[in-house]
Parts: structure tokens; C-alpha cells; sequence
């Protein structure tokens, strides 16, 4: 359903996405970096504190580096993904930005 609103939204990444908003991967050297894993906030959170860290910050990453009307649709898009995180908290966004630390003994 991401994908979807965000390809109707003609966002350049939505497009290489699958049905479920995941990555479709290929192997023909298209892609400079592939992620095997996807995972969500929640189940990261989880990941961290079972391990002993403490969320200091878990949030959207505005990855885009654009300007002029590119930048404008990117902030857009952005900003509305960053409402939906703040009042239904859920990422609905392509990236998770998670900062930790390591817990004290």
C-alpha cells in the first residue's frame, strides 16, 4: 500500500518497489547496495534493548540531497510521513533513523 500511494505521488523509489513496499531485488549489478533484511521500528527497538541499549531517538531519515521542485515534493512527501509517525506512530516512510547506547552495567 506504500508503494502504491507513493507511486501515485510519481515518487522515483516507489517505483522499484514491490507489492509490498519492499526492494525488488536483482542481481545484475543495477543496484549499488542490497539490504537482505528489512525489519521495522518496533522490532529494532526490540533488537536494541534486549541487547542493552537505550533509544536516545527513533525517527525518519531525510536521506534526499535535492533541490528546486524535487526538494519541494521530497519535503512534502517527508513531512507527511513524519505526521503519521507522530500521531499513529507508525513509519510509513522508506527509512528508520535509530540512535542508542550502549547501557551502563
Amino acid at each position: 500500500m506504500k508503494a502504491r500511494f507513493l507511486s501515485l505521488l510519481k515518487f522515483q523509489k516507489a517505483y522499484h518497489h514491490g507489492s509490498l513496499g519492499l526492494p525488488k531485488l536483482v542481481l545484475d549489478g543495477s543496484l549499488s547496495e542490497i539490504h537482505m533484511s528489512h525489519f521495522t521500528s518496533p522490532v529494532l527497538r526490540k533488537f536494541l534493548e534486549k541487547n542493552r541499549f537505550e533509544v536516545v531517538e527513533d525517527t525518519l531519515d531525510q536521506f534526499y540531497a535535492e533541490s528546486g521542485p524535487g526538494k519541494l515534493k521530497n519535503d512534502i512527501i517527508y513531512h507527511f510521513c513524519m505526521a503519521v509517525k507522530k500521531i499513529f506512530d507508525r513509519n510509513i516512510y522508506f527509512t528508520i533513523l535509530a540512535i542508542a547506547r550502549k547501557k551502563d552495567r
